[in-house]
């Protein structure tokens, strides 16, 4: 991609962002839809808690009306988390909230309030675009030869996590970059089984015993218009009666901090720079 194509996107997305409406008032209203259709609102590690052995959910005769509630904090929008958090709460809801490296510090004060109600907080981990931006790495072949180092950060930055933000982090969940899409890989491949069980983590957000769980994934995560991945939202899975049903949303896609979001797609636009300096 040209610095003029990265340029043409991201304008693309801060005209989207600056025409959002907040949208609390409809996430209320699916919420509340939820509970009234009988479903019981969790987090991540609840279901990962209560999910039968390799996480098939067919054929077993407990209520699967769960809807499984993650919020993936990408920008430093508090206040737009603040009011998940709000709204959640308000309902008797549970859900599972992952913080970047770079966007917990500005939650600082939400962080001790989620353990304290209940809620999950995860570690949304990067370090495979990480090193591949600041190496200015070229192709997915690249990205692969550096396994150990990333596996190594991994490790560090789990363990720094643990010891900043959450003694009890039970999970984690890959964070999707630009660098990516654009080489090919994720983050989450990257992350073993076994490296997991090596940081003391029960699961990743992409596992195979969460993925393969739920009878739906539903993510907010689409071009425009943004609303949701598939043209199938909350609203057609609860009509539909689907169960357990696992729900992404982001904080940017509801609320409109326009500051907020300029600010990181300035930051955005900044990392394509550094990186084709590299490449």
């Amino acid at each position: 991609m040209s610095i003029r194509s990265a340029t043409s996107t991201i304008a693309l997305r801060i005209r989207l962002d600056y025409g959002l409406r907040d949208r609390r008032a409809e996430y209320v209203e699916l919420l509340h839809a939820a509970l009234e259709a009988g479903y019981e609102l969790i987090s991540l590690a609840e279901f990962h808690a209560r999910a039968p052995a390799g996480g098939n959910w067919a054929g077993v005769n407990s209520n699967r009306r769960l809807l499984v509630l993650r919020h993936d904090v990408d920008i430093r929008d508090l206040t737009g988390n603040e009011a998940f958090f709000a709204v959640e709460r308000a309902v008797g809801a549970r859900s599972s909230f992952y913080f970047r490296r770079s966007t917990a510090g500005v939650h600082a004060r939400m962080i001790p309030l989620l353990l304290d109600e209940g809620f999950e907080v995860g570690y949304h981990f990067e370090e495979a675009a990480a090193l591949a931006k600041r190496d200015g790495l070229r192709s997915r072949t690249d990205v692969l030869r550096r396994r150990q180092e990333i596996e190594e950060a991994f490790r560090r930055n789990c363990s720094a996590f643990r010891h900043r933000w959450n003694p009890h982090l039970e999970s984690v969940a890959a964070h999707g970059d630009w660098i990516n899409r654009r080489l090919a890989f994720t983050n989450h491949e990257f992350v073993s089984p076994a490296l997991l069980a090596e940081c003391g983590l029960r699961f990743e957000a992409y596992g195979d015993d969460i993925m393969g769980g739920a009878d739906v994934y539903l993510s907010d995560v689409a071009r425009s218009p943004l609303r949701w991945a598939a043209g199938y939202g909350l609203a057609d899975a609860l009509r539909d009666a689907r169960g357990p049903i696992y729900l992404l949303t982001h904080e940017r896609r509801w609320h409109n901090a326009g500051t907020v979001k300029l600010a990181a797609d300035f930051d955005r636009l900044a990392d394509e720079f550094r990186y084709r300096l590299r490449a």
